[in-house]
C-alpha cells in the first residue's frame, strides 16, 4: 500500500469515527441507528484489513476471504441504513409498515437470485455467494436511494439530516457505479479506478459528517 493510500484510509476511519462521535453530541444516535453501526462496523473492518494486508499482503488467501466476507456484512448493514432512512424520511405520508414490507421483500428476491446463482457456479459456493450479494444488494441499495432523493425532490420532507443524508448517498451510489462501469468498458484505460473508489469510500462519512455540523451551524 502507497503512503498515499494508507493516509487516505487512516482519514477515512477517523471521519467515519467522527460521524458517529457528531450522532451522538446531537443525539440522534437512536435516530439512525443502523447508520452509525455502518460506520463502527466499517471502523473495526479496515483496521482488520489493514492488519491482515500489513502481514499477509493483497495476494494472500485470507486477505480475499476477509475481503469478501467483509464487505458483505457492509453492504448489507448499509442497505439496512438505506431502509431506516427511508422509514424516517416518508413517516407521515408512507406507512413505515410499507416501506418495511417493500425492504424485506426486496432483500428476499437478491437471496434468492444469489442462491440461484451459486448453484450455477464452479466456485466455492460461500465466496461466491458473498461476492453475489454484495453486488446485488448494493445495486438494490443504490436504486432505493435513487427513489427516495426523487420522492424527496417532489415531496420536500422536512427533516434536514435525513434528506442531507440521502444527498450523500444518491451522489455516493451514482459515482461508485460510474467508476465500475468505466472499470468494465476500459479496463486497461481506467487504471486509477481503485484510488477513485477510494476517494469515494471516504465521500460517504465525509459529507454525512458536513450535513451534521451544517445542521448544527443552522440550528444555531
Amino acid at each position: 500500500m502507497t503512503p498515499a493510500a494508507a493516509t487516505l484510509w487512516l482519514l477515512t476511519i477517523l471521519i467515519a469515527g467522527f460521524v458517529v462521535f457528531l450522532c451522538a453530541r446531537q443525539k440522534v444516535l437512536s435516530k439512525f441507528f443502523v447508520f452509525n453501526c455502518y460506520f463502527v462496523a466499517y471502523i473495526v473492518v479496515s483496521i482488520g484489513r489493514f492488519c491482515i494486508l500489513s502481514r499477509d499482503g493483497y495476494a494472500s488467501s485470507n486477505y480475499l476471504y476477509f475481503y469478501y466476507y467483509s464487505d458483505a456484512a457492509l453492504t448489507i448493514l448499509l442497505a439496512l441504513a438505506v431502509w431506516q432512512i427511508a422509514a424516517r424520511l416518508v413517516a407521515g405520508r408512507i406507512g413505515r409498515g410499507a416501506v418495511l414490507i417493500a425492504g424485506t421483500s426486496i432483500l428476499l428476491l437478491v437471496i434468492f437470485l444469489c442462491f440461484f446463482s451459486v448453484a450455477h457456479s464452479s466456485s466455492p459456493p460461500i465466496t461466491h455467494f458473498a461476492v453475489e450479494i454484495s453486488q446485488n444488494i448494493l445495486l438494490a441499495a443504490g436504486l432505493a436511494t435513487l427513489a427516495l432523493w426523487i420522492w424527496n425532490r417532489l415531496n420536500k420532507a422536512e427533516d434536514r439530516i435525513t434528506t442531507q443524508f440521502v444527498n450523500v448517498l444518491v451522489v455516493y451510489f451514482a459515482v461508485f457505479y460510474l467508476l465500475h462501469w468505466l472499470g468494465h468498458a476500459w479496463p486497461y484505460s481506467f487504471g486509477h479506478g481503485g484510488d477513485l473508489l477510494s476517494m469515494m469510500a471516504a465521500w460517504l462519512p465525509l459529507g454525512c459528517s458536513f450535513a451534521l455540523v451544517q445542521d448544527t451551524t443552522n440550528a444555531k
